[in-house]
């Protein structure tokens, strides 16, 4: 590699290989780091380009400069000496060129960036959506940088008053979420974080959270019977028996939505379900009676080859919004019992019938060892869980008068 003091008149006569990819480097003999790469190709003939150099934490960077003649060799000199006392301070130029790329990053492009990078299920996608949305639409195209905690605490109040504190509440977290993504994905040049804290933190620090009371709504048991003989007199058959299953098994509305035929297995007496809330995998026994609903569902399903227990009006989806047949429901009987409710009852005559608390979270499928050393080595079968499970489908019945057959 040839050593010169790049000048006019140096830069003008260096000479290239003379074959065509191969490179000549010319190092400047005052500057150490600066120096002059000819380039030949068949295309362009021959290309001079400013160069520095120089180790960042024991790795060689290279770095362009600019090309000759657009960048005279004074000018590139001058601006290599920027670059180089830059990396000399551990500073590489393409990462802070990056670092200020990211820096300017909208709102918009991270949330993309988040989706990109993240499989939600499908209720929080549109939960997460609809904050987006809805709350933020004003800030898609500001740096996410720009956000600061004057800003949220501003946003947190405006949606507070509009729309209430568990929304406000929700669509903060939503926003932190975004953002802490944002702080992992984008640093600085030196990589530290672009900004020292996420500014929905300051609504924590400043105990801004609005505290909201544990909903405790449920049918009551003097009201069961109404409700049942209600639900039955839904004009929608598969609503019907979906809120009924819900009740009598206690799972998530999204868990017995997506309930396909063959996550049914009668030789076994359970259901079997993977894509779960906790990621868990669930084994739930069958009383007799759901396995009486269950079985008329399906068999309907086979019959005209759909692949959900309980699908929506078009077949190929899953039942998803029931807040009509919930309205009936509170109209009949003056009880409003969403999906959430129907599993609060079920977990409540679970207790009065005195199902022991690990076969009780395993029923709901919550954890049993959070915390709980001995939890995690007992372990809840099917076979053992299809006692309870019996009990209060038996409990439920005889608290709305109702025998398996009028189910």
């Amino acid at each position: 590699m040839p050593s010169t003091k790049l000048t006019a008149g140096s830069v003008k006569d260096a000479k290239g290989s003379g074959v065509a990819g191969k490179q000549v480097l010319y190092w400047d003999q005052e500057m150490k780091g600066f120096g002059l790469r000819v380039s030949t190709s068949r295309q362009n003939g021959l290309t001079k380009t400013y160069i520095a150099e120089r180790r960042i934490r024991g790795k060689t960077k290279r770095r362009t400069v600019g090309r000759h003649p657009e960048l005279s060799a004074q000018q590139a000199r001058k601006e290599a000496q920027s670059i180089l006392a830059e990396m000399g301070r551990g500073i590489d130029p393409r990462a802070k060129n990056a670092a200020e790329a990211n820096c300017s990053t909208t709102l918009k492009t991270v949330w993309s960036a988040y989706l990109d990078a993240r499989t939600l299920k499908p209720n929080t996608l549109r939960s997460y959506e609809r904050a987006i949305r809805i709350d933020y639409s004003d800030w898609h195209d500001k740096p996410w940088t720009a956000i600061s905690s004057d800003m949220v605490i501003s946003r947190f109040k405006k949606i507070g008053d509009r729309s209430g504190r568990a929304t406000a509440n929700a669509s903060m977290r939503v926003l932190r979420t975004v953002l802490n993504f944002a702080m992992a994905k984008y640093r600085n040049a030196d990589g530290t974080p672009m900004v020292p804290e996420n500014p929905v933190d300051r609504l924590g620090h400043l105990k801004m959270w609005h505290s909201l009371k544990r909903r405790t709504r449920l049918i009551p048991d003097a009201k069961l019977g109404e409700w049942f003989m209600a639900c039955r007199k839904l004009d929608n058959p598969v609503a019907s028996d979906y809120l009924i299953t819900l009740l009598l098994t206690g799972l998530r509305k999204e868990e017995a939505a997506n309930l396909k035929c063959d996550n049914v297995c009668f030789n076994e007496g359970v259901l079997r379900l993977s894509d779960t809330k906790n990621g868990d995998e669930l084994a739930l026994p069958l009383s007799n009676t759901v396995r009486s609903i269950l079985s008329r569902r399906i068999k309907q399903s086979e019959q005209r080859g759909w692949e959900y227990v309980f699908p929506a009006t078009k077949p190929d989806r899953p039942i998803c919004d029931i807040r009509k047949q919930v309205a009936k429901l509170e109209h009949m009987t003056g009880v409003y019992a969403t999906p959430h409710d129907l599993r609060r009852t079920f977990a409540t005559i679970a207790d009065a019938v005195g199902t022991p608390q690990l076969a009780l979270k395993a029923l709901l499928n919550h954890r049993t060892n959070g915390g709980d050393v001995t939890g995690g080595y007992v372990q809840m079968t099917p076979q053992r869980l299809m006692e309870p499970m019996q009990k209060i489908t038996d409990k439920v019945l005889d608290a709305a008068n109702l025998t398996a057959t009028q189910v």
